[in-house]
């Protein structure tokens, strides 16, 4: 892609891919590859994938890495339940998911939902990440290998980024430290949390597939 290439040094210095190769990341379809057909969304193989990162990869590496990542989460994503998806992708399938799948923090059941607190590292491309998908032990469980967590979708808005990254040759993917402390409500009809914000979750020992037909190589 020959704005990746363009951009790539001032990708490096700044920190932060610039608008313009943005645009035509999205515009290429990356955050829609994996979104169910029902949004609108490509649907798109491993292979494919694959080989359309590679492409921006010969002329920006960070540009790439934060391609292949956004394409990634939506398949995350598509493990959500049917509401959850369509507060993601019911206006667009082209939303940019962040990830901290590495469990941290906590996720504790309150009056109505759930507390979700911590802080999470390397989160790629979280500068402009519309949403992110946070991974939460479940309370009172032991911490991996073994312990349940929780992925959530949490809007970015209500997440908190200090910036950290400083990788010579990767700094473009942004890859910062995030943290957040807010209630969430599960999804619509649950009790008012103040101020109210929703969020969801699903137990990631035990995610359903997708809607859609599953990703093939």
């Amino acid at each position: 892609m020959a704005s990746a290439a363009a951009h790539a040094s001032t990708a490096d210095a700044t920190g932060r891919l610039s608008a313009e190769t943005l645009a035509r990341l999205t515009r290429a379809g990356f955050a829609r590859h994996f979104v169910p057909g029902v949004w609108h969304g490509t649907e798109g193989t491993f292979s494919d994938l694959l080989a359309e990162v590679a492409a921006v990869g010969e002329g920006c590496a960070s540009a790439a890495w934060c391609a292949a990542l956004w394409a990634t989460h939506g398949r995350y994503a598509a493990h959500l339940p049917l509401e959850g998806q369509l507060d993601l992708w019911g206006r667009s399938p082209d939303v940019r998911i962040a990830a901290g799948l590495r469990p941290s923090g906590s996720a504790a059941r309150c009056s109505g939902g759930w507390l979700l607190s911590g802080t999470w590292e390397c989160v790629s491309g979280i500068a402009d990440a519309d949403w992110l998908l946070l991974a939460a032990p479940e309370p009172d469980e032991p911490r991996l290998p073994g312990g349940r967590c929780r992925l959530f979708a949490v809007p970015a808005a209500e997440i908190h980024v200090r910036e950290t990254w400083r990788s010579t040759g990767m700094r473009g993917t942004g890859s910062h430290r995030c943290r957040t402390c807010w209630r969430a409500l599960p999804g619509p009809g649950g009790p008012a949390a103040t101020p109210p914000r929703r969020t969801w979750g699903r137990d990631c020992c035990c995610a359903r597939p997708p809607s859609g037909r599953p990703a093939t190589p």
